[in-house]
């Protein structure tokens, strides 16, 4: 049995991708009987109702702070000073507190590096200044793709044997296909029409390039547009107003909906529902919407960016991040052709057989090994 300790700060609502992914692989690592600690500085943050059933073990650390993020790190600190080198120190979010024993982390991507426009300049500047020092600290580092795998031996010179792939899952109890009857009430509660919407899931943020989702929409034929509106799902996220112009028009007109952020109960049937999923980042490191829509039977629609290639195989139908017409005949494809969607369905069902949760926890795992193994050989 390994006895790990999270940084679990990151849980709190509304869940972003990186505490979806804490949730899951901690919950998952339990399950396989682990011992699974949790730090956070704030006991109203959300805490998994599933992780607490299956292990007592799980802990919150209630103590609450206010104040900005250095504060809250000086108290976390101060709580993973209470574990010893016994234990394994796992950061799901880049940047580790100092700790004495084996330290692992999680890099998602290096979009503020690639993409700096796409932040703001104070998260560049925080991240270029505290992140080498990440990768020193790390006795061995996750990514969750073959993709970001490549970036850091690339831009950090760093060795292979430093760093795994532990590709995300899909939870299987929730994401699956469901019916038309099971959807009634949550798809009346958004006043959409099963099968009658195309879907885009993602932070309202640049990288995302929901400008190319809403621009492709827009020169359907206005019939199509009426009947098959876009309907947005996600959190407003940095530099919203850079789009939010282009967004007005249509919502007025009624062929963009936006729902903002949704909760996991709903997404398995607002994906269902929908006739396409449009995935169009211009970067990822992963990309877990595209995922979850193929494990829910709809067909999906991505850029060409390499990470979403990589988890989408041949199940996805894939455009340039700037073509805004190839998106649109896309579109028209999937919405004409039941051919089509039918392999589209059939391929994204298979495909996302292939990612699940508790593979990510084994060969988490075993990096965790490869880390004690490191930070003994740091040692002696």
């Amino acid at each position: 049995m390994m006895r790990i300790v999270f940084n679990t700060h990151i849980l709190r609502q509304p869940l972003t991708g990186i505490g979806r992914y804490t949730l899951k692989l901690t919950h998952a690592l339990m399950q396989l009987g682990h011992e699974v600690h949790g730090l956070t500085v704030d006991p109203r943050h959300f805490y998994p109702a599933a992780a607490r059933a299956s292990s007592r073990r799980w802990i919150k650390l209630a103590a609450t702070i206010p104040g900005v993020r250095h504060l809250q790190r000086i108290r976390l600190q101060k709580y993973l000073q209470g574990y010893t080198e016994r234990w394994i120190y796992h950061e799901p979010n880049y940047l580790p507190l100092n700790f004495s024993g084996p330290t692992v982390i999680t890099v998602h991507d290096l979009s503020w590096i690639r993409y700096p426009h796409t932040h703001p300049r104070a998260r560049v500047a925080y991240l270029n200044r505290h992140f080498p020092a990440a990768l020193q600290q790390a006795a061995h580092i996750l990514t969750v793709s073959e993709f970001t795998r490549a970036e850091l031996m690339d831009i950090f010179a760093l060795p292979a044997s430093r760093i795994s792939v532990t590709p995300l899952g899909v939870d299987r109890e929730h994401y699956h296909p469901h019916s038309a009857q099971t959807c009634q009430a949550i798809l009346s509660q958004y006043q959409l029409t099963w099968h009658r919407y195309i879907l885009s899931v993602g932070t309202l943020e640049p990288r995302k390039n929901l400008t190319l989702a809403v621009q492709a929409h827009s020169l359907l034929p206005r019939s199509i547009q009426k009947k098959y509106p876009l309907v947005l799902i996600g959190t407003q996220g940095w530099l919203k107003s850079a789009f939010w112009p282009v967004l007005e028009k249509q919502i007025r007109q009624g062929s963009v909906f936006v729902l903002g952020y949704v909760t996991d109960h709903a997404l398995p049937c607002l994906y269902s529902g929908a006739n396409a999923l449009v995935y169009p980042s211009f970067y990822e490191g992963f990309g877990l919407p595209p995922l979850e829509a193929m494990a829910c039977g709809t067909p999906v629609i991505t850029s060409t960016a390499q990470a979403l290639r990589e988890v989408g195989g041949n199940a996805t139908l894939t455009v340039a991040a700037d073509d805004p017409r190839c998106l649109k005949d896309r579109l028209m494809m999937v919405l004409e052709d039941q051919t089509l969607v039918e392999s589209l369905r059939c391929l994204g069902l298979q495909r996302a057989s292939h990612f699940t949760w508790q593979a990510c926890a084994e060969k988490t795992l075993h990096a965790y090994r490869l880390a004690q193994d490191y930070h003994a050989s740091c040692l002696a």
